[in-house]
């Protein structure tokens, strides 16, 4: 599965506890709300490339259904 930017921090945090320091690197509160209403679009890309890094989750890895 591939972090995406329809996903909550929660729900992040939950699956992946390791990716919990990257939101406070990038100043984010713990929060129920989807990455793409919580950071900027510009913004978004790079979050999304150091959580899946952070996981060893890639397009590659993804498969279909999760």
């Amino acid at each position: 599965m591939v972090i995406q930017q329809n996903m909550s921090l929660q729900a992040i945090i939950d699956v992946w506890p390791e990716t919990k320091y990257i939101f406070q690197v990038y100043h984010l509160p713990l929060s129920k709300e989807l990455l793409e209403n919580l950071v900027a679009n510009e913004l978004l890309t790079e979050l999304l490339k150091a959580l899946n890094e952070c996981v060893g989750s890639t397009v590659k890895t993804c498969t279909e259904g999760g």
